[in-house]
């Protein structure tokens, strides 16, 4: 097989390997390539730089061998030094963020970083840097952004760390200051049974009750239900085929790209309820629009919720592609206008230590609930989880479970 000739092809040659995947019954190849820089410190920092996808068939194997080089060799030297004695912090920026920038979710955090570290540290002089810098750095971010300083701290730090790896700045990560978040962690929204019934009710005229019904239902992320097309969903066997999700670029623009993590496509069976629910939106949609296999189910399209005449969810934006933050932010904006009980209003509003409804709440919904009935590895699988870690926090018992724990314990010391 072409898959077997290519990994024995590579399989000496550092920096590059071989990963298959198969959507749709269709053999697809993605050449990996890594990039291994090492610092002063004499450790190698490596991170996977690109990949080359092939189909196994229009490209022979040693001229896309002979790419992946080329593009290894060019990633691994710097193609334009920085001179420490001379040059800001923005230099180091622009190169830590341009090879951040195929992370999967990295771009969402450009506006965190122009406003938090930008606006201190754009102007600052490398050779300049003290523990002292960054100590200012955080009792100014603190001043403003208490709540966020945690993740900005975080990513301050990754950006240092690029820095020295790259042997433009050294700095002992021993030394650096420490913080205390006072602020604590908001949990996310969690609705009853009744609840969810009665907010399905009440934006079932939505043109956002879609997605709502599937991400509660289904547990998928809100990334990969806005990237669904009608040639996802297969009714006679009740099940979505998820092999894409909504990302975002530079300026914020939406595109389909790869699932989060570059994970497996994966195939998710649903109730009856809900494909019944499919079936008869296609046929109602089919009266309005021209609808194809590759037409998305959750398009940017006029909404009767959005002011008095109806606009597009996101009436600045020509896009037929919605991204999960838009959808939460046109919920939460004309929540006021929705006739629900005060005290469902109040918890999707948000309080102060749970936040209000967004893309994430019904995934988090359905894990919480099917954690009740599936083991760990099930429930992996069904929310596409790459580490078996992130599916363990839906397994910590609630107060109430603790109590019925604790009452098992009663005659532990008893004879029996």
């Amino acid at each position: 097989m072409n898959h077997e000739k290519l990994k024995k092809a590579v399989e000496n040659i550092e920096g590059l390997s071989v990963m298959k995947k198969s959507p749709r019954n269709r053999d697809y190849y993605f050449l990996r390539i890594r990039s291994v820089r090492r610092g002063f410190h004499g450790k190698g920092s490596v991170n996977v730089e690109r990949a080359i996808r092939w189909d196994g068939k229009t490209r022979s194997i040693q001229p896309l061998i002979a790419e992946a080089i080329k593009i290894r060799d060019g990633l691994s030297k710097s193609t334009e030094k920085i001179r420490a004695s001379k040059d800001s912090f923005s230099r180091i920026i622009d190169k830590w963020y341009k090879s951040k920038k195929d992370v999967p979710s990295f771009g969402q955090k450009k506006l965190m970083l122009n406003k938090r570290v930008r606006e201190f540290w754009d102007e600052k002089k490398i050779k300049d840097f003290s523990y002292g810098m960054v100590q200012q750095w955080i009792d100014e971010t603190k001043k403003h952004h208490p709540r966020s300083i945690g993740n900005t701290y975080g990513m301050l730090k990754d950006l240092l760390r690029f820095a020295k790896i790259n042997n433009y700045l050294d700095y002992d990560q021993e030394r650096m200051p420490r913080i205390k978040v006072k602020t604590p962690k908001k949990s996310r929204t969690k609705l009853s049974n009744e609840e969810y019934e009665i907010f399905l009710e009440y934006i079932r005229k939505c043109k956002l009750y879609p997605f709502y019904r599937m991400t509660f239902e289904t547990g998928l992320r809100g990334q990969e239900v806005c990237a669904l097309t009608w040639g996802d969903w297969n009714s006679e066997e009740s099940s979505l085929y998820v092999s894409k999700a909504v990302k975002s670029d530079d300026n914020f623009k939406p595109y389909i790209g790869e699932l989060k993590n570059y994970g497996e496509p994966r195939k998710v069976f649903i109730n009856e309820a809900l494909n019944t629910y499919l079936r008869d939106y296609f046929k109602e949609i089919m009266d309005s629009e021209k609808v194809g296999k590759r037409s998305l189910i959750i398009k940017n399209k006029i909404c009767p919720l959005s002011l008095e005449g109806g606009e597009r969810v996101q009436k600045w934006s020509d896009s037929e592609i919605l991204t999960p933050r838009i959808i939460a932010s046109h919920i939460r904006y004309h929540l006021n206008k929705i006739d629900l009980p005060a005290a469902l209003k109040d918890k999707l509003h948000g309080t102060k230590r749970t936040m209000g409804i967004g893309a994430h709440t019904g995934r988090v919904n359905f894990a919480t609930k099917a954690s009740k009935h599936l083991n760990q590895f099930e429930l992996q699988k069904m929310l596409g989880h790459k580490d078996l870690q992130s599916t363990a926090i839906y397994y910590q018992p609630d107060e109430e479970e603790m109590k019925e724990s604790y009452k098992k314990l009663k005659n532990l010391y008893k004879n029996t």
